[in-house]
């Protein structure tokens, strides 16, 4: 590790540390408020993997409905730390990719297009924002210190166990489907008519996502 992500944690325990203060019932909090910090410049980031961020300007002629043309704008990474523009663009597009597990971000808009991989976030930002003392950066937590077995804190959501066991038996029965709306839809069904607490698309739209990519990337598409 660099010396300057010697300062920074992974993406997966940024949001797990601010998650905490959230019900569980209390969707998208955790991300929302990251996404929050970082698109206002108040929490500092850096990308430790692949990274792309393009700006999309449109040139319009005299005439508002003349034809106009784009000019396009590569942005930089500065010494690794992903700009705030980047954030900007990202929170406010339309269904941008999140994988916080892995720190892997994507978004494609009308103005701007981008990626980055292997995010990390600055430990003293995540201090603030959760406020404790101090969070310790990832390159000082030993192997002994790291968590093993099911994480401390809320317990899960009822719905959690009825829908591990759909999305399994539908994955079973109907194969990997090309979508994700296919199987959020026919998981959703399956524990209604089942008569069971039916958790919301938002609230199982990260798992599916998540689930689809590891299958897909493992070549089981059948």
């Amino acid at each position: 590790m660099s010396k300057n992500q010697s300062q920074f944690i992974r993406a997966s325990e940024a949001y797990r540390l601010v998650q905490q203060l959230y019900e569980i019932n209390v969707e998208w909090g955790a991300r929302n408020a990251l996404l929050r910090r970082l698109a206002s410049g108040a929490l500092k980031s850096i990308a430790t993997g692949a990274y792309k961020f393009t700006v999309i300007t449109r040139i319009w002629g005299k005439e508002f409905d003349s034809p106009h043309h784009s000019e396009t704008k590569i942005i930089p990474l500065n010494d690794g730390v992903i700009p705030e523009e980047f954030w900007h663009e990202f929170y406010h597009s339309h269904d941008p990719d999140c994988d916080w597990g892995i720190g892997d971000f994507s978004f494609n808009s009308v103005d701007a297009h981008g990626h980055v991989h292997g995010v990390m976030f600055d430990a003293a930002g995540i201090s603030a924002l959760i406020g404790t003392p101090s969070v310790q950066p990832t390159s000082r937590i030993s192997t002994d210190q790291m968590e093993v077995g099911p994480a401390r804190g809320r317990k899960a959501a009822n719905w959690w166990p009825d829908f591990a066991a759909e999305l399994a038996v539908y994955i079973h029965e109907n194969g990997v489907p090309e979508s994700q709306e296919s199987l959020i839809s026919g998981i959703q069904t399956a524990m209604s008519e089942a008569g069971k607490d039916e958790p919301s698309r938002t609230q199982i739209q990260p798992v599916i996502r998540a689930v689809l990519r590891r299958l897909q990337a493992a070549g089981n598409t059948e």
